[in-house]
C-alpha cells in the first residue's frame, strides 16, 4: 500500500551512509515510501540498484543538492504524494522520527526534527533555527550543547534545515522547490526565507530525533569544500535577497572572511586559498559547481 509521505533521498559516492539511512527509515513506526536519488555517482551504483524497497532515479552527472531535490518533488507530484520528507544520506531517523512530525504536518506548517551528532547521542546539532538578518545566514538553536541541559519545547522558528524538513508537496511544487543555483550549501536558508515570505511556517518539534554524521558528504565541517561553497554561496545569497537581508550582511561577511582567511594564511593552514577563492569567484559572478581540482 502506497504511503502519503515520500522520504527523498540524494546520494553522490556515498552508498554505506545512504544504504544505513535507507535501513533506518524503513524501520519507521510510519511507514514512508523511499525515493533516492543518485547524483551521477562514479562507485557501488550497482549496490543500490540491488537495494529492495526503494524507487531508484539515477542522474548521469552530479546536478547538485537543490537540482537533485526537484527532481523528487516532481516525482512526488506526478505520483500524488502529499508530503516530502527531505532527509540527508548521511543520518540516521529515529523509529517515531516521522510520527512524531505528522501530528503537525500541514500544508501550511514545515515541520523539522531535533537533530543530534551522530558521534555523541546527547550534543545537539540543531533545535529549530533562526535566519540571520543582520549577518546573512541562518544558525542553529542548541548547536553543541548538551539536550539534558535544554528546555525544549514544539514551537515555531524561521529556518529549516535541508538535513532533514517534511512539508506538503503541492506546498513546496508552488514555490517552485529548492533554489537550484548554489550545487551545496545554503539552498536551505533562501528556501525558509521562501516559506516565510509564502506565508508558511516552520515548526520545531523536538520529539522527533535525528542523528547526523555531520558534513559527511562533504568531508567535514572544516573542509575546502565546505569552506568555499558556504562562504561564497552566502555572499551570493545576501545579494540575491538584498530586499530581507539587512545592509550590514554583507560587509558583517566580507570581513568575517577575510578574518578567517588572514587567521589560516598565519597559521600555515592551506584553507585560506578557499575563502580566496570564495570571495573572487563571487566577484566574478560564478555560481553553481566548481571544479576546484587540488589547490594545495
Amino acid at each position: 500500500m502506497k504511503s502519503d509521505v515520500l522520504a527523498i533521498v540524494i546520494n553522490y559516492q556515498g552508498y554505506e551512509d545512504t544504504k544505513k539511512c535507507i535501513d533506518y527509515c524503513l524501520l519507521s513506526s510510519y511507514r514512508m515510501d523511499i525515493l533516492v536519488i543518485d547524483n551521477g555517482s562514479d562507485k557501488d551504483v550497482y549496490k543500490l540498484r540491488l537495494i529492495d524497497n526503494i524507487t531508484l532515479i539515477e542522474n548521469s552527472t552530479n546536478i547538485g543538492f537543490g537540482s537533485a531535490n526537484n527532481i523528487g518533488i516532481r516525482y512526488a507530484k506526478e505520483h500524488k504524494y502529499k508530503y516530502c520528507l527531505f532527509i540527508n544520506n548521511d543520518t540516521l531517523a529515529d523509529r517515531y522520527m516521522l510520527e512524531n512530525m505528522m501530528h503537525f504536518a500541514s500544508e501550511d506548517t514545515c515541520v523539522v526534527p531535533l537533530i543530534f551528532y551522530d558521534s555523541n547521542h546527547n550534543k545537539v546539532w540543531y533545535a529549530g533555527g533562526k535566519i540571520d538578518r543582520f549577518r546573512g545566514g541562518a544558525y542553529h538553536y542548541g548547536l553543541r550543547m548538551d539536550v539534558n541541559k535544554l528546555n525544549l519545547s514544539t514551537k515555531e522558528c524561521n529556518f529549516a534545515t535541508g538535513c532533514c524538513l517534511l512539508i506538503s508537496t503541492d506546498t513546496i511544487y508552488k514555490m517552485g522547490g529548492f533554489p537550484d543555483s548554489y550545487f551545496m550549501y545554503v539552498e536551505d536558508v533562501e528556501l525558509s526565507i521562501n516559506i516565510e515570505k509564502q506565508g508558511n511556517k516552520v515548526l520545531f518539534v523536538p520529539d522527533a530525533k535525528l542523528f547526523h554524521k555531520v558534513g559527511g558528504s562533504s568531508g567535514g565541517e572544516l573542509s575546502p569544500i565546505s569552506v568555499y561553497y558556504s562562504m561564497r554561496n552566502r555572499l551570493y545569497l545576501v545579494e540575491k535577497c538584498k530586499d530581507y537581508f539587512y545592509i550590514t550582511a554583507k560587509l558583517y561577511l566580507v570581513t568575517m572572511i577575510i578574518i578567517k582567511m588572514s587567521i589560516c594564511f598565519l597559521l600555515g593552514d592551506r584553507l585560506y586559498k578557499y575563502y580566496i577563492m570564495a570571495i573572487k569567484d563571487y566577484k566574478a559572478g560564478i555560481i553553481g559547481f566548481k571544479e576546484m581540482g587540488d589547490n594545495g
